[in-house]
């Protein structure tokens, strides 16, 4: 449950295992077909979300993104989908820090090549992470549900309205997980700490990931183990 919607909601099959030789030349046409964006195209577009996110919440306005050089993200079961579909070109995540305010955090963008040659930026999630943003997608709103109860525990009047991911950290990962595969990984397990604040209070959710084998991930969500940070 990230504040901005960053995800196109249609139906996603799994893609294929990485192994698979028609699903790998996929991939390399893809990539070499439509190259990564320059960063600095990548960074106006980040700069611009970023500018309307601080006017919402009336917060610290950057001035500028320093950006990391894009990742790609083909293998994504988001991007795999709207490639077939046509709708996009290519996706990458990219991450950036904003500049001119105070402590900036890195902040992972989702950037997206469309049908027209237009570049969409969009805001994925704010710190370190491992899962793409499929995973992110069909895992945060439990994740959320659970931020909220933590809070409520404490708070039992929150309603969780105006709930926010505000940060992602990885705790841990497994000696045997897989490197990035063009946004996917088929090894290994991690658990990440996810952030979320609402009603003034902020709570962390621990989740587990446990790669499938075929690009995806099965998740746990420690609802359990969710506890305030503030």
């Amino acid at each position: 449950m990230v504040k901005k919607p960053i995800f196109i909601l249609v139906a996603l099959a799994a893609p294929a295992a990485a192994q698979d030789a028609d699903f790998a030349r996929f991939v390399a046409q893809t990539n070499a077909a439509t190259p990564p964006p320059a960063t600095a195209e990548i960074a106006a577009g980040a700069l611009v979300v970023l500018k309307a996110i601080a006017a919402e919440k009336k917060d610290c306005v950057p001035s500028a993104v320093a950006m990391e050089p894009p990742q790609t993200a083909t293998s994504v079961r988001l991007a795999t989908e709207l490639i077939g579909a046509g709708k996009i070109k290519n996706a990458w995540t990219a991450y950036g820090r904003p500049q001119g305010c105070p402590a900036p955090a890195p902040t992972r963008f989702l950037v997206l090549r469309m049908a027209d040659a237009s570049l969409i930026v969009r805001v994925v999630n704010v710190g370190e992470t491992i899962a793409n943003p499929s995973l992110m997608r069909d895992s945060s709103f439990v994740a959320a549900v659970a931020a909220v109860t933590a809070i409520q525990k404490a708070k039992p009047e929150c309603d969780g309205k105006d709930l926010d991911m505000v940060g992602t950290r990885v705790i841990s990962k497994s000696a045997d997980l897989s490197p990035d595969w063009h946004g996917s990984r088929y090894a290994g397990s991690w658990t990440e700490g996810w952030t979320f604040g609402a009603c003034g209070r902020r709570a962390e959710v621990p989740i587990t990931f446990t790669a499938d084998g075929q690009g995806g991930a099965n998740w746990n969500v420690r609802a359990n183990d969710a506890k305030l940070v503030d």
